[in-house]
C-alpha cells in the first residue's frame, strides 16, 4: 500500500478493543508496530536508500521476529502487558499488515529466508479489496468511537 496510514485501521480497531485504561497505550503501540514492515519503503521511497520495498521486513518470519523483540522490551518497559496485547503486538499487527499488502504486490515473498517463493496471493483486484478491508476498518472505529 502506498505507506502505512491504511494499514492503521487495523491497529485503531485493534486497540479499540481493550478497556479504557489500556485504551491508549495499546492503540499507540499497535499503531507503530504495523508499522514496521513499512520502514522499508520509507527508506527507499523517503531517503533514497536503495533498499526493496517489499524486502525482508514484508516476510512473515521476519516481521513476526522483530515484532517479537519489539514486544518483549515493551513487556519489560511496561509491567502490564498483557498476554493478549503481546499477542496483538507480535502477530495480529505485522501479520495484518502483510495479508494486505499481499493483495497487491507480486514482488513479496511472505515465507523468505524460507524461501523465494514470489507472493502467490497478488489478485488483479487486490488493490481495490485492500482499500475496502482498510476503510472498513476505519469505519468501524470510528461508529465503535462515536457510540460507545
Amino acid at each position: 500500500m502506498p505507506f502505512t496510514p491504511y494499514h492503521w485501521g487495523i491497529a485503531l480497531l485493534v486497540g479499540r478493543r481493550f478497556d479504557s485504561g489500556d485504551r491508549f497505550r495499546v492503540t499507540i503501540i499497535s499503531l507503530i508496530m504495523i508499522t514496521i514492515p513499512d520502514i522499508e519503503g520509507f527508506a527507499n521511497v523517503i531517503m533514497g536508500i536503495p533498499v526493496e520495498i517489499h524486502g525482508p521486513l514484508h516476510s512473515l518470519p521476519v516481521s513476526i521476529a522483530i515484532s517479537l523483540l519489539v514486544a518483549l522490551g515493551l513487556k519489560i518497559f511496561f509491567k502490564k502487558v498483557g498476554t493478549i496485547e503481546f499477542f496483538v503486538y507480535v502477530l495480529i499487527m505485522p501479520i495484518g499488515h502483510i495479508l494486505i499488502d499481499l493483495l497487491i504486490y507480486s514482488d513479496m515473498k511472505p515465507l523468505w529466508p524460507f524461501t523465494d517463493l514470489q507472493n502467490p496471493m497478488a489478485l488483479p483486484f487486490g488493490n481495490a479489496l485492500a482499500i475496502l478491508i482498510c476503510l472498513v476498518a476505519y469505519f468501524v472505529w470510528g461508529s465503535w468511537a462515536i457510540w460507545e
